[in-house]
């Protein structure tokens, strides 16, 4: 297993911090997982003290928010796992699928997830394709004051997400879930 060197002194990310961002996130992976029968339990949100090191599976998707400023801000969403985590889901199909497929499929899925949430709070993200990443490959993020890393435990193994680019807390404001699709909606364009 990779060893990730975290800590939870960083400005952003104190320990039970509780904010929207982080309440989004981590609800949205625990339900990503929970629907294929995967148990995760999230841990508090920490920063990055050292380089990531990536598990053998991940995935990374990227994204583009609309902020208020001239230009749009681009972002990015990793998943990394043992590939053991697999072999816990609930379905054949998945077990018996490629891995770099089926990781390819849960970063989109959680990305998806977190662009519903965020409609509440008046963010719009558009969403690119995602792409795997090897585990000795120079695409790991770099420690920013941006950057989010959570970790989530399962009985094969520790889940590990980046996500940079979020909205600050500052500009969420509750709107509604008027026009949000549910997970899993048919939605035709």
């Amino acid at each position: 297993m990779a060893v990730v060197r975290l800590t939870s002194n960083h400005p952003r990310a104190a320990a039970g911090s509780g904010g929207v961002v982080d309440t989004l996130v981590q609800g949205a992976l625990v339900e990503l997982f929970e629907t294929y029968g995967v148990p995760l339990d999230p841990m508090p949100r920490a920063s990055l003290r050292d380089a990531v090191t990536f598990h053998d599976v991940t995935a990374s998707i990227g994204f583009v928010r609309e902020v208020r400023e001239p230009a749009n801000r681009a972002g990015r969403l990793t998943i990394s796992m043992p590939s053991g985590v697999f072999e816990l889901a609930n379905d054949d199909e998945i077990r018996a699928a490629r891995r770099d497929d089926w990781m390819r499929e849960l970063v989109n899925q959680l990305m998806g997830r977190i662009k519903n949430r965020l409609l509440q709070f008046g963010a719009t993200l558009q969403i690119g394709l995602p792409d795997n990443i090897s585990p000795d490959s120079q695409e790991k993020p770099a420690a920013s004051s941006t950057l989010l890393v959570y970790t989530g435990s399962t009985p094969q193994g520790e889940i590990l997400i980046t996500l940079d680019g979020m909205p600050d807390e500052s500009e969420l404001s509750y709107v509604g879930r008027e026009a949000v699709a549910l997970e899993g909606e048919l939605l035709l364009f």
